[in-house]
């Protein structure tokens, strides 16, 4: 093992904002699996060091999404409904006159439910797995650019869902299958999440598949701006250049057109998400985008040990 010695003072830092979470949102299993994750890697080898430095934004991210149980009784009070149906009508309804969804509802295609289930179901797996690609590639490389382009992806992928968070908290947006359901009137109480026309897949399954997983969501309103859509759209912005650019712009547009197609995003949120990705690639790639980032990650650094450089394997 390549040991090193970690500032106290960092410890210290990392120590009491774990607790302070823990006092306004209990810590649950999967929250302890992933501390004891980042714990392994951080001991295992000087290597794996930078496998958990990759891994901290999305421990981060699993976390504060979390806290937006916090926001739902808020959200149920405050959503907005008819306004966004208005606003797409206004905007899109020459596609279709009551807009894009409903002419997905009134047709579609099994083939397409089946394979838009699957595609929906990877935006955050494909994030993470092409963070874990960048974290191995820049082992095998000395080119400080393929460290800057690890460094500033997996940060920025932090700051681009922290930042949705905080405008779906504080802007709750109902999702097109709220409307076909409940129609345009505020909720009179809770209201759970909802499969909209995945629930075609679950009757071909013989089994509440996603049901079960958009009934324990963990916020409903979160339509504005689309992060399911968001970031498959950073992913791409990453791959510009490589020769898998078109693969990613492909996966990208297509978790647009599945967030339409079944039903769970109007097409001004995949819009929105859309130019979200793009107005923060722009932050975090600028020069002082770039210099907060370096600060951010050098300090995650510090406390895991792990090396700070290009290259280091």
């Amino acid at each position: 093992m390549n040991n090193r010695v970690v500032p106290t003072a960092h410890l210290v830092a990392v120590g009491v904002a774990i607790v302070a979470y823990a006092a306004i949102n209990p810590l649950r299993l999967e929250h302890w699996a992933m501390l004891g994750a980042l714990a392994g890697l951080t001991w295992w080898s000087r290597r794996t060091r930078q496998l958990a430095l990759t891994l901290v934004p999305v421990v981060i991210f699993a976390w504060v999404y979390d806290l937006l149980r916090l926001f739902r009784p808020r959200s149920f009070k405050q959503v907005t409904v008819e306004w966004i149906y208005d606003a797409e009508l206004a905007l899109f309804g020459w596609m279709h006159p009551d807009g894009p969804v409903e002419a997905f509802r009134q047709t579609h295609w099994f083939a397409v439910d089946l394979v838009g289930g699957i595609w929906y179901s990877t935006h955050i797996l494909t994030a993470i797995g092409f963070a874990v690609f960048l974290w191995w590639r820049i082992g095998r490389s000395s080119d400080p650019q393929d460290y800057r382009r690890w460094r500033n992806y997996i940060w920025g992928f932090l700051a681009l869902n922290v930042a949705g968070f905080a405008i779906q908290a504080a802007w709750p947006v109902a999702p097109p299958w709220y409307v076909e359901v409940f129609g345009l009137q505020t909720p009179a109480s809770c209201v759970i999440g909802d499969p909209a026309a995945l629930a075609r897949v679950d009757a071909w399954l013989g089994y509440p598949h996603f049901a079960s997983i958009y009934q324990s969501s963990t916020y409903v309103f979160g339509a504005m701006p689309s992060l399911h859509v968001a970031c498959p759209t950073w992913l791409a912005l990453y791959q510009r250049g490589s020769t898998a650019s078109w693969a990613a712009a492909i996966y990208a547009g297509l978790m647009a057109f599945f967030a339409v197609y079944l039903g769970h995003h109007y097409l001004i949120d995949v819009v929105a998400g859309i130019g979200f990705a793009y107005a923060t690639y722009l932050a975090v790639e600028s020069e002082r985008g770039s210099e907060i980032v370096a600060w951010i990650h050098a300090q995650a650094a510090r406390v895991l040990g792990a090396d700070g450089k290009c290259g280091s394997a």
